[in-house]
């Protein structure tokens, strides 16, 4: 899996949900998301792109230590 959105319906995404989706490159969050939780994006290497809702609150630990985050937009 390359991309991955979220309907607009959804209302939380799980903790580790894209853990270890090393092909994973652009993530879009629709909905009424408020947080993002541990290590979501724990070992997605090639992420480049995440679309975030402007109901978020909370960015928890997300990503996991030394991650180069210049990779992201």
């Amino acid at each position: 899996m390359q991309n991955f959105v979220f309907p607009e319906s959804t209302r939380r995404v799980g903790a580790c949900m894209f853990s270890g989706c090393e092909n994973l490159e652009s993530v879009v969050i629709n909905g009424p998301v408020e947080s993002i939780p541990i290590g979501i994006f724990v070992n997605c290497y090639n992420l480049k792109n995440i679309t975030f809702p402007n109901t978020i609150k909370n960015i928890d630990e997300c990503f996991e230590l030394g991650y180069d985050m210049s990779k992201l937009n």
